[in-house]
This record gives structure tokens, C-alpha cells and sequence, in this order.
């Protein structure tokens, strides 16, 4: 199946050498990597990428259309291309064995009702042997986007990714939309994946894992949108209670407690809210 596989990754603002050192992770296995730049400044990325590879696409949005946009474009052009699966990565984002990942991705018999492949987000790379082949696999409801193997028919059917989200809850709509029409999600166990998540800061000689202000208004716009969609369905993860406290109690108390720029994030978690309640979406 890997000969009917093309690569996708969304920049924004990258820095240049990290995000080629997690491209080098998987490129060499792909006939084709579509580079869709989120950007709102030109960057020298787009040089570099072309003098180092040659089974580069790219383009340039020349400003930021959100992370669902961008899915959805390098989406199409695979399609367009007749590619049957497509890999979505982050900039931040690589693998520890991508090579084993596509030989359990081969060995997988009957595909038409999987809408996607997924790494395992909980898998370590120090755990993990790179010449290990074994591909135990579960099924899961819910997967991040990065790191993924896309079935574009099943894309099609399940009419692509939700663009008014603009980022946060992208993948999770997506994957909660497959499940609903049928679709399964298979997550291969001992494949790990390198991803960063938020911006990290020593507090008390401690790390601490932080969002400025305009993510913590998608965050909370989004979450009750997915409330608000899903929570008959998937009421463990979606019910109007537990968003709530999710978002407006724990995020609040935690910003009061431990994050920087609290005002200005507790004003972005009340805007984010307020968008909500006004069917407010689409960039900030």
C-alpha cells in the first residue's frame, strides 16, 4: 500500500533546522511530501526543503488558514495526484521508526472500513527497538492528527476536516465523524511518535507545559462546540459537565496557579466562551 502513499505537513512560523530533522525521520518512505505553509511571512524554509529533497510540493497560503485548511488542501492534491492514503504531520513532530510503522501498514489486509492508521501516543521511543517489527494493534475512538496514515476515500466520505474549528478539536471532530459513518481507527502499539505540545517554561526548576492566550480561546471555543455535537454520543469525554469543568474550572484554576499572563489568558478563555454561546468561528 505504500506505493499509494503521499506525506503531508502543515507549517507555521517553522524553525527551519528542527523541522527538517523530523522530516528526515520519514521522507525517504514517501513518493511525495505536499508542504502546506501556514505562514503569514515569507521564511527561507521553502529553499531549503527544495536543495534537500526532491519529491517536495509546496505551498505557501501566504497567511495562516488554520490547521483544518490546510488538512484539507494537501488532502486534495493527494486525491488529485491519485494517491489512496496520505501520512499528516506536524512541524514538531517525527518518528523513532517509521520504516516498521509502513511494514505494519503493508501487512494490514482489509482497509476500506479504516479511515486512519495511527501511531501510539502513549508509546516512549526510548521503549522502543527500531528494528522492531511486531504490529499488535487495538482500535481507538480519538487520535491526533500528526503522525497519522489517511485513507482519502474514507476522507471523502467523511467530508474532510471541519475548517470554522481553525485549530484545536480538528482531529478529534474528524475522528468522532469517521466513527459515526462506520469507520474504524487503528492504532498500532509499539509505533512511537516524537511530538511537542505547547510551549514549556522552568517554574521552580520544573517544566511546565504552557498556551498563550489564543489558544487557550480556541481551546475553550472548540470544546464546548465538540459539548455541544457530541455529547449524547461520547458523553465520557464530551458531556456539558465535564467540558465545563474541564474549561471553566481546572483551565482556570490552573492559569491562576501556575501560568504567565493570567489576566489576558482568563479574558481569551471568557472570549473564547462567549464566541461559543454566539456561533462565533472561524480565526480569532
Amino acid at each position: 500500500m505504500r506505493d499509494h502513499l503521499a506525506g503531508m505537513i502543515v507549517l507555521y512560523h517553522p524553525n527551519i533546522q528542527e523541522t527538517i530533522q523530523n522530516i528526515d525521520t520519514y521522507i525517504d518512505d514517501l513518493n511525495l511530501l505536499i508542504v502546506v505553509d501556514n505562514s503569514d511571512t515569507p521564511s527561507d524554509i521553502k529553499r531549503h526543503l527544495q536543495d534537500r529533497y526532491n519529491n517536495i510540493k509546496y505551498i505557501s497560503n501566504k497567511k495562516n488558514l488554520g490547521i483544518a485548511r490546510a488538512l484539507n488542501i494537501g488532502c486534495d492534491i493527494a486525491m488529485e495526484l491519485n494517491y489512496s492514503w496520505i501520512l499528516t504531520m506536524d512541524q514538531d513532530s517525527g518518528f523513532e521508526n517509521f520504516s516498521s510503522y509502513l511494514t505494519c501498514f503493508d501487512k494490514l489486509n482489509d482497509t476500506h472500513n479504516i479511515a486512519i492508521v495511527a501511531p501510539n501516543p502513549f508509546c516512549k521511543p526510548s521503549e522502543i527497538q527500531t528494528t522492531q517489527t511486531k504490529c499488535s494493534q487495538t482500535t481507538n475512538s480519538l487520535v491526533l492528527t500528526s503522525g497519522n496514515l489517511l485513507s482519502l476515500c474514507c476522507f471523502e466520505k467523511i467530508g474532510g476536516f471541519t475548517e470554522k474549528l481553525f485549530i484545536d478539536e480538528v482531529d478529534h471532530d474528524y475522528c468522532l465523524r469517521a466513527n459515526m459513518l462506520g469507520y474504524s481507527i487503528v492504532v498500532f502499539e509499539n509505533i512511537a511518535l516524537y511530538h511537542h505540545l505547547g510551549d514549556t517554561t522552568n517554574k521552580n526548576n520544573k517544566k511546565l507545559k504552557q498556551h498563550n492566550a489564543t489558544r487557550h480561546y480556541y481551546m475553550t471555543r472548540n470544546a464546548f462546540y465538540m459539548a455541544q455535537k457530541y455529547h449524547d454520543i461520547y458523553p465520557k469525554k464530551y458531556s456539558y459537565p465535564k467540558i465545563f469543568y474541564k474549561t471553566l474550572y481546572r483551565k482556570v484554576f490552573r492559569i491562576l496557579r501556575k501560568e504567565d499572563d493570567k489576566l489576558q489568558k482568563l479574558l481569551y478563555v471568557a472570549k473564547g466562551f462567549k464566541d461559543f454561546c454566539f456561533k462565533r468561528y472561524g480565526k480569532l
